[in-house]
């Protein structure tokens, strides 16, 4: 590139064998404002059409393909370099293809429980994935339809999954969560068996926390008579395969395309629109008091009333159990469970506007460069 040639050398010891080497000093910069400080008459701007290279833009603007460089100066959206430069349409399509054509979505949204235990209230956090261990995890249909976890993403309330073993597990609502197989061979046995207790120890503390009715019931149960002793493998091991392996999680949405899946959400109950994350989305603060459960807030727990029966945000029905549905009931108390009310802008969407946006550059005007090139030139010599 003739552009680095302008560039100073320094002497650098490059293979560590004692031999001192010139090489160019690639990591010069100097600031464009230390060039011209931002002046309207010194710039406009461009919007590179589908498929231009800088060097086609640059001899399309200056009559020479060695000016590229400049675009890469002037822009802050392309300091990244080559790998900013807003791509040409079927590049974009297979970036997307590759980026997430490979894994589906699963929005698991978490509600409140309100539960009695031992005579004190509780919260039990239904759907909730927020701080587990998916560590060798995979998620399983009532089917035994399995796929492997790459993530959850607690902002989003995301689940991601890929290698999914039947494509009828996407139209499935209901799912467990299981622990691998052994994925080690021989000697390694051991390993396994180290890291799956480390994982069942995990897994017990999470659900004291979010499902505590399962907790309970299992600690309420004369293991003693059982044989059992407390903080053994086998305590563990008896947790997961009859309470842990009952617990049911049900998904809001299922998006096959994990590009089709919400980025963001844009809240339309704000005078002005306004950016907001799958979590803010599912948990709006409403009409009654804030209930916390730290870290994180998740709805609203009210005694209900009458004049409550209605909502302006969603919908809430009264249901004779514990029906899953739009709220939970529990004696004379209800949990609301909202529907995000946004609009939402999935991946694509967000991808496909952000690649658009860059194409609409800063410039160096025409009659301007030359003197720009050289002024920058005797920068970064010196």
């Amino acid at each position: 590139m003739a552009f680095f040639r302008q560039f100073p050398t320094i002497s650098y010891n490059t293979l560590s064998d004692g031999i001192i080497n010139d090489v160019v000093d690639i990591f010069r910069h100097v600031d464009v404002n230390e060039v011209l400080i931002d002046n309207a008459s010194t710039y406009t701007f461009y919007e590179i059409k589908n498929g231009e290279r800088p060097d086609t833009v640059s001899s399309r603007l200056y009559g020479t393909p060695d000016y590229y460089w400049s675009f890469f100066i002037v822009n802050d959206s392309l300091k990244s370099g080559l790998k900013s430069w807003p791509m040409e349409y079927n590049q974009h399509k297979e970036w997307i293809d590759q980026e997430y054509g490979d894994y589906s979505i699963l929005i698991f949204a978490p509600v409140q429980k309100r539960v009695i235990i031992d005579g004190e209230d509780t919260i039990e956090h239904v759907d909730y994935m927020g701080g587990f261990d998916f560590t060798n995890v995979e998620i399983v249909d009532q089917d035994g339809n399995s796929a492997k976890i790459l993530k959850y993403d607690i902002n989003s309330l995301q689940l991601w999954v890929h290698d999914i073993s039947n494509t009828s597990f996407l139209s499935k609502e209901n799912f467990k969560l299981r622990y691998k197989a052994n994925p080690y061979e021989g000697d390694e046995y051991d390993k396994f068996e180290e890291e799956r207790l480390e994982w069942l120890k995990s897994v017990y503390l999470w659900t004291q926390k979010n499902y505590p009715t399962s907790y309970y019931s299992f600690t309420l149960r004369d293991l003693e008579e059982e044989g059992i002793v407390f903080d053994t493998p086998e305590y563990y091991e008896l947790f997961y395969t009859q309470y842990f392996q009952n617990i049911i999680f049900e998904s809001r949405d299922v998006f096959a395309k994990a590009h089709n899946a919400p980025k963001f959400y844009l809240d339309a109950d704000l005078e002005e629109e306004s950016i907001i994350s799958g979590f803010q989305a599912y948990n709006l603060d409403y009409d009654f008091s804030e209930l916390k459960i730290e870290p994180y807030m998740r709805g609203q727990l009210k005694e209900y009333e009458e004049v409550y029966s209605s909502f302006t945000k969603g919908l809430v029905t009264e249901v004779p159990n514990d029906i899953y549905t739009n709220t939970y009931t529990s004696g004379s108390y209800f949990i609301y469970q909202p529907d995000p009310v946004s609009t939402s802008i999935s991946y694509l969407e967000y991808e496909e506007k952000k690649n658009f946006e860059n194409r609409k550059i800063r410039i160096i005007r025409k009659e301007v460069i030359d003197d720009f090139v050289e002024r920058y030139k005797e920068l970064i010599k010196s």
